[in-house]
C-alpha cells in the first residue's frame, strides 16, 4: 500500500511539474525545493528499509536509475529549455517539445529500472530531487552565462517573491 501511495505521489508532482515546464516562467536558484523533495524520498527509503532486498542489482539500479540517468536528463532538458528575457527585463525559461519527449524518456527508462528490478522504486523521490536539481541548476548557469547583467534582476525578483512569502 506503501508503495502505491508513493508513485502516486510521484506520479501527480510529474503531472505538476511537466505543465509548469511548459509555461514560461522566471528562473529561479531554488536549491531548497530540491532539497525538502531529496529529504523527503529518504524518508520513503528509510520507512522501507526493512522490506528492500540490498543485492548488486539494487545497488547498481540505485547508481545508475537514481543519480546517473536523473542527472543525464535534468541536463538535457536544461539543454533544450528556451532562455529568454521578458518583457520586464527578467529571464524566463520554458520548456519545449524536446523537453517533454526528455520527461517521457525519463519516465520510461525510470520505469523499466522499476519494472526489472524490485525495491528501486522506493527511490523515485530521490530520483525527481536529483533530476529536477541538475535541470534547475544547469538552467541558471545557462542564463548567467549568457544574461550576465540581468540575472541581478532575476535574483532580486526571487528576493522579492521570497519576501512576500513571509
Amino acid at each position: 500500500m506503501k508503495e502505491i501511495i508513493e508513485i502516486g505521489l510521484v506520479l501527480i508532482l510529474l503531472i505538476y511539474i511537466m505543465a509548469q515546464q511548459l509555461k514560461a516562467q522566471p528562473i529561479a536558484h531554488k536549491t531548497k525545493t530540491y532539497g525538502i523533495l531529496f529529504l523527503v524520498g529518504i524518508y520513503f527509503v528509510y520507512q522501507n528499509w526493512q522490506d528492500l532486498r540490498w543485492n548488486v542489482g539494487l545497488i547498481g539500479a540505485i547508481i545508475l536509475g537514481d543519480l546517473l540517468c536523473p542527472a543525464l536528463f535534468g541536463y538535457l532538458r536544461a539543454q533544450s529549455s528556451r532562455i529568454f528575457i521578458g518583457d520586464d527585463g527578467v529571464i524566463n525559461r520554458q520548456g519545449t517539445c524536446l523537453t517533454l519527449i526528455f520527461w517521457g524518456s525519463f519516465i520510461l527508462v525510470r520505469a523499466c529500472f522499476g519494472y526489472f528490478i524490485k525495491g528501486s522504486e522506493t527511490f523515485l523521490l530521490i530520483s525527481l530531487a536529483v533530476s529536477l536539481f541538475v535541470q534547475n541548476e544547469i538552467t541558471w548557469s545557462n542564463a548567467k552565462r549568457h544574461f550576465p547583467k540581468a540575472i541581478q534582476k532575476n535574483l532580486a525578483f526571487q528576493a522579492e517573491k521570497q519576501k512576500n512569502r513571509s
